[in-house]
């Protein structure tokens, strides 16, 4: 049920920037490009995406790549309910793991978040199967240390949960202090064995893996206590869950994670660490938030969830109380009906009508960085090259997402020429736009307005309008030019 609901209409919403430069960067280590990308934070996600022929044409590929890895992660978290709650557990678990309008809506995108969520859930639980051993072992302690560092090297936050290892060793194993100590030794040394040869060839090419994540996804240490940064992404983790989820949902899923932690207090503190941790540190270290940034720690809260209502169940019976299960069952379905079946059909037939944070209607919707309006646009350029070869400048900031709606038999050439760079922007193509409009007869320009690039600032070249193509929202559109 999991894989069926989120392949259906994989293509609904077009491919968002994030989603195109990892394709990109796919290419780039075909190319024998390594390392290069690792600089942003960011590392494993292309090489994934290599034995599945991500590339133009097919770009809709990368989105099942991240399906298919989001599943191994489900099943983790599957077998953790299992475990601790049996199938009542598991089936609660795969409900509001499947029907959650935050996970569909992300999950279904190619995302470095979407990655990270699946492997710490498997993270967590090889954590969960190491503690819960008679005595511990050292291919396991070796499992849980690699699966550390393949999170880490899908993205740099990560970090953010380096210490629950630790903390797990608290609550969870009924081990003596200095097999404890011995098996956090033996798991944080393994993690840096794994991880000490990659910096160690990053170094080696002057790139540091955290210096994005520095820059543009932590607080800085003057900013560490900044009360107006932390309560705007407050605000931004609370607005999303809200939206996603409504607010009743949110409530009730807060009473059972407090009802939970006096039920089974080991396992519910072990998950609600590892979610928490995981969001508090957003708030705390995080910089300008999106909330797909937060999207790791909701599986969870669905996991204590799924477990905390059988064990509800086990104790009213046990004290000869009414049965709660039938009631949370029905409640349940009363949410998917009225809210969550909605809210996944508006994703299918009309994402652009569907309920999102503002800041996820603005980033995948409305501005720049969305891929609406591309589709559009290229199917455009298919009928212009009908007749003859059609080359085309993509000065947007999405251009990577053109470049691969463009199937490479058809006679549509587009060139990007990076507008994200500084020295890339209307100074360098008011030098190169005139040298190639000397050489092509079919020659077009991708602007896009407001954009990086504006039409005013081209002044070397006569630009006429072919073509425009408004995103939701009308804050923002596509414009052909032709460069005559």
């Amino acid at each position: 049920m999991f894989l069926w609901l989120r392949l259906h209409q994989l293509d609904a919403i077009p491919l968002f920037i994030d989603e195109a430069i990892a394709v990109d960067r796919a290419d780039d280590v075909l190319s024998g490009i390594y390392l290069q990308h690792a600089s942003q934070g960011k590392f494993l996600q292309p090489y994934l995406y290599l034995p599945f022929q991500a590339q133009r044409g097919a770009w809709f590929v990368a989105r099942a790549v991240a399906l298919l890895v989001t599943c191994l992660g489900m099943a983790a978290g599957l077998a953790i309910a299992r475990c601790y709650g049996g199938f009542q557990a598991a089936a609660l678990a795969v409900a509001l793991l499947s029907l959650s309008p935050m996970l569909f809506f992300f999950q279904r995108f190619s995302l470095a978040d979407t990655f990270l969520s699946a492997t710490l859930l498997l993270w967590v639980c090889s954590l969960l199967h190491l503690y819960e051993r008679q005595e511990p072992s050292l291919p396991a302690i070796a499992v849980c240390a690699a699966l550390f560092i393949i999170s880490l090297l899908i993205k740099a936050s990560a970090l953010f949960l380096l210490p629950l290892p630790l903390v797990l060793a608290l609550l969870l194993p009924r081990w003596s202090m200095r097999m404890r100590a011995q098996v956090l030794a033996g798991l944080y040394l393994g993690m840096l064995v794994l991880w000490l040869p990659f910096v160690l060839a990053l170094a080696s090419r002057g790139l540091d893996y955290f210096s994005q994540f520095y820059n543009l996804g932590s607080a800085t240490m003057d900013s560490l206590l900044d009360t107006s940064r932390i309560a705007a992404n407050i605000r931004s983790m609370l607005e999303g869950l809200l939206v996603y989820h409504g607010a009743p949902f949110i409530v009730c899923l807060l009473a059972l994670s407090v009802f939970a932690i006096r039920l089974r207090p080991r396992i519910m503190l072990s998950l609600l660490s590892a979610g928490i941790g995981f969001g508090l540190a957003q708030i705390l270290l995080g910089g300008v938030r999106f909330f797909r940034y937060f999207l790791p720690m909701m599986p969870f809260f669905f996991l204590v969830a799924g477990i905390a209502l059988p064990a509800l169940s086990e104790a009213a019976v046990n004290r000869n109380r009414r049965n709660p299960l039938p009631i949370a069952w029905a409640l349940f379905c009363l949410w998917a009906v009225t809210f969550a079946a909605p809210s996944l059909h508006r994703l299918y037939t009309d994402p652009a009508a569907a309920e999102l944070s503002s800041g996820d209607r603005t980033a995948y919707f409305e501005t720049d960085s969305a891929g609406f309006g591309i589709p559009e646009l290229v199917e455009f350029l298919n009928d212009l090259a009908a007749g003859a070869v059609v080359h085309v400048e993509g000065a947007v900031s999405n251009c990577a997402s053109l470049r691969l709606y463009v199937e490479p038999a058809v006679r549509v050439k587009v060139r990007c020429p990076n507008v994200l760079s500084g020295d890339r922007r209307a100074r360098y193509l008011n030098a190169y736009l005139p040298e190639q409009a000397a050489r092509h007869e079919d020659y077009y320009l991708a602007l896009e307005e407001p954009g990086v690039v504006m039409r005013d600032q081209l002044t070397t070249v006569d630009l006429t309008v072919v073509a425009k193509f408004a995103r939701p929202g009308d804050k923002s559109v596509l414009l052909l030019h032709r460069i005559e």
